[in-house]
């Protein structure tokens, strides 16, 4: 038995990142200086986003933050997410929700997002301490409708404020929030855009260490990072699971990990059986294939309608590459 596997691992572990940190460094530097900034942190899920947020924010042990997260299951909750920040500045600052009617009470779901929108900027700039105050909402492409439309107004209004708005999504979750949003992040120079992706072969092995597994050569490294995608999730999840002798052989292939496979299996079972299989085959006939290629495998007699399944599921995609239309999976996990 590999005893390294049985050693503590630490809650919280961060490699790597730098340039990202000091993205948000700098853009923290310009509000300190009376300019905004709107930080748009973006990339799939897994990747990172969350634990590059909380090792920012623990470097800034001072400055006050209100927090809210949008969620798959509560995009229907009118204005959940501006609920949640007023809440968030209520514990910040006792008088935070002084004169705010709405906030305070909780906005009604008629309520006018450009007057919630009014009351939110307003919560901001009264939560700001000596220097910024910093605004987070994570997977906001999740938001509710009525909470990202008063987001949206309040955000395009700061202009002195020392007002640092922090936004994870994944990387194609702006969209669905509407065209204003899609023009204010790729065009309003507030805007700051980090795309992260996987972590390098040396990051990794800091993770590694850090994780109690030093000892890795190269080419197991890299076979992680190719296996993962470099994703922190993902690559955690095998090295918490697979002795060193598992991942050091060299032919032996990485099987999913049980916690992955626990979430990804039931949905899998769910599927219509042409579904079903599309998705199988595409799991054989490695990165990318044609549609064609995945029909004749799975046996499938009508491979379109098979494919809008598994795709309104999350599992495969099909996108127009150099060599032609090729079907994926949507990601690495």
């Amino acid at each position: 038995m590999n005893c390294a596997r049985k050693q503590a691992r630490p809650a919280h572990v961060f490699v790597g990142r730098q340039p990202e940190l000091t993205a948000l460094a700098a853009a923290l530097d310009a509000v300190c200086a009376g300019e905004p900034r709107v930080v748009l942190i973006q990339g799939e899920a897994g990747i990172g986003k969350s634990s590059l947020i909380s090792e920012f924010l623990d470097s800034q042990p001072a400055m006050p933050v209100i927090t809210a997260s949008g969620e798959e299951a509560e995009a229907v909750l009118a204005y959940g997410v501006v609920q949640q920040l007023a809440a968030a500045a209520a514990a910040v600052s006792s008088d935070a929700l002084a004169g705010l009617e709405m906030l305070s009470q909780g906005p009604p779901a008629n309520a006018d997002p450009l007057a919630v929108g009014v009351e939110l900027l307003a919560l901001m700039s009264s939560v700001q301490a000596a220097d910024a105050v910093a605004v987070v909402v994570e997977d906001v492409h999740w938001a509710d409708l009525a909470s990202s439309r008063a987001l949206l107004f309040a955000i395009r209004r700061l202009v002195a404020d020392r007002v640092l708005v922090i936004f994870s999504c994944l990387s194609e979750g702006i969209p669905p929030l509407g065209a204003g949003w899609a023009r204010f992040v790729s065009g309003d120079r507030r805007v700051v855009r980090l795309p992260l992706s996987g972590l390098g072969v040396g990051e990794l092995g800091l993770l590694c260490q850090e994780l109690g597994r030093a000892g890795l050569s190269e080419g197991t490294l890299r076979r992680l990072a190719a296996h993962t995608g470099g994703s922190p999730l993902l690559a955690r999840a095998l090295l918490t699971e697979l002795t060193d002798e598992h991942l050091k052989a060299a032919g032996r292939p990485f099987h999913a990990p049980a916690s992955v496979a626990g979430l990804v299996l039931p949905r899998l079972r769910a599927l219509q059986q042409p579904a079903h299989d599309l998705v199988v085959a595409a799991s054989v006939l490695g990165e990318h294939c044609t549609l064609a290629e995945l029909a004749g495998v799975a046996g499938t007699a009508d491979p379109a309608a098979a494919l809008g399944e598994a795709e309104r599921a999350g599992f495969l995609t099909e996108q127009d590459m150099p060599s032609g239309w090729r079907v994926s999976f949507v990601h690495a996990l």
